[in-house]
């Protein structure tokens, strides 16, 4: 009886086995993924990135605001922030602009840094999209910190987290603005 259990159990993985590789060259046939146009998103998550020349080329360029993650309270009214979807926010090598919840800020020849904060640095990653749960995977939370003065020649310092080369992020009053690429600016200098 045992025998005749185990001969029936060594058929069946067979025929199963036969099988799984009828399924896999089928499934081969009908379901080939042309990648030729994908390409995966580079997170950044590792400090050594940021001497690349590569990086500056994903911060400079233009964005538009895509979605808004409400994390907050807010002392702006709801349908405003719902309006900010479309602003645009320029980084360039010569020019910063952003325009956000009415105020439309340009800074003509900015000053950048990056600051990278370890992604367990607990209260230190408050405003930043991780703190909240998104793209956990990183091992850093890069921000590009723009420094200038507008034509009144008053000073700002502006924080804008670099999710990937085509996202950036802002927290801003209670919520993270999320930013898509949708120009390069090409590297000066």
């Amino acid at each position: 009886m045992k025998k005749q259990l185990l001969n029936i159990l060594i058929l069946f993985i067979i025929t199963a086995c036969n099988q799984n590789e009828v399924n896999k060259e089928q499934l081969a046939e009908t379901s080939t993924i042309k990648t030729d146009k994908f390409e995966y998103r580079e997170i950044f998550d590792s400090v050594e990135m940021i001497d690349n020349r590569e990086f500056w080329g994903c911060v400079y360029g233009e964005w538009e605001i895509t979605s808004i993650a409400k994390v907050g309270g807010s002392l702006f009214d709801e349908s405003k922030i719902q309006n900010q979807i479309g602003n645009h926010l320029t980084i360039d090598e010569d020019l910063f602009e952003v325009d956000l919840l009415g105020g439309n800020y340009v800074l003509n020849q900015p000053s950048y840094e990056i600051e990278a904060i370890d992604n367990d640095a607990g209260p230190s990653l408050k405003g930043s999209s991780i703190f909240y749960g998104y793209q956990m995977c990183r091992d850093s939370v890069f921000y590009v910190i723009v420094n200038g003065f507008d034509s009144l020649n008053n000073e700002h310092s502006i924080y804008i987290e670099l999710i990937s080369c085509e996202e950036v992020s802002t927290y801003y009053d209670g919520r993270i603005y999320f930013y898509e690429r949708i120009k390069k600016v090409p590297i000066k200098k």
